[in-house]
């Protein structure tokens, strides 16, 4: 939840989304598959 309303400056600059320069797609990835992983098991 914590990670879907940080502000990310790529939401508004979407020319540097490529960058990830916060980070937060790269932890939000890593926690949906861990989730999901939970989930199928």
């Amino acid at each position: 939840m914590k990670l879907m309303g940080e502000p990310n400056i790529s939401d508004i600059f979407p020319m540097l989304r490529p960058f990830n320069l916060q980070g937060i797609e790269s932890k939000t990835k890593k926690h949906l598959s861990w989730i999901y992983g939970f989930l199928e098991s």
